[in-house]
């Protein structure tokens, strides 16, 4: 059996130490939703699809930023809905984008690839290797 790796490392910035904290308390609290049974409470910004995905480590950096990062299984659109909605609430000009990676621990065909986001307040852009090599390809 193989093992299938999606990494992600990225940092963003936020106005203040405030923000910083209160984007700490918001990813504390979509990890204790996940990990309970309970409904979604009314007012929390992310969907159930996102919550079950929320599988990445937060750490302060800094002052006012946030390390946004996993090492193994990361699920990027719960990254995505994440920052969409921290820039949302404290960066509405703001811009974030960073990368992705795809591996396995033994080489097969269609084991290796990643892929790009980039993110504002307004919308979420993102494309996979895989998207790129399909939207760009001769068709036969």
């Amino acid at each position: 059996m193989s093992n299938h790796y999606t990494k992600v490392s990225l940092e963003m910035m936020l106005p203040d130490k405030e923000a910083q904290q209160q984007a700490l308390a918001l990813a504390a609290q979509a990890e204790r939703i996940r990990d309970s049974e309970e409904e979604i409470p009314e007012g929390c910004p992310f969907s159930n699809n996102s919550l079950e995905g929320w599988y990445f480590d937060i750490e302060p950096e800094g002052e006012r930023s946030l390390w946004i990062y996993v090492e193994e299984q990361a699920n990027i659109d719960a990254i995505c809905e994440f920052v969409h909605h921290l820039l949302k609430t404290y960066d509405p000009d703001g811009q974030v984008s960073f990368e992705w990676s795809r591996d396995c621990d033994r080489p097969f065909v269609g084991a290796y690839g990643g892929g790009a986001a980039i993110i504002t307040a307004h919308e979420i852009k993102s494309m996979s290797t895989w998207e790129w090599i399909n939207t760009n390809s001769k068709q036969s």
